[in-house]
């Protein structure tokens, strides 16, 4: 395999198949950062949505996958800090109506 068969710019079919093969690694990843498989599922979509905006051109496997490893991580806690956030809120807060 040469340089060129790896430029997911002019082939969004290898990128596709490039993502398919860290499929399984992501969805782990993301099921233990989480701790649910709904949730894990998301992540990897993000994961895959983010990355196929502006997928750059890897000349190897290995740096394909970290790549896309650093955006689910960053998703996956992006998701934790918005769960942690909405169970920190009192009920009282969501309530609360100005001028009362």
């Amino acid at each position: 395999m040469n340089v060129s068969d790896l430029n997911v710019e002019s082939d969004p079919k290898s990128f596709e198949d490039r993502f398919a093969r860290c499929r399984r690694l992501l969805q782990f990843l993301a099921a233990r950062i989480l701790g649910s498989q709904d949730e894990a599922e998301d992540a990897v979509r993000t994961c895959r949505a983010a990355a196929s905006r502006n997928p750059p051109s890897f000349e190897s496997e290995g740096a394909f996958r970290s790549w896309l490893v650093r955006i689910l991580i960053d998703e996956a806690c992006a998701l934790l800090r918005r769960k942690q956030f909405s169970l920190m809120r009192s009920p009282q807060e969501s309530s609360y109506q100005p001028g009362r």
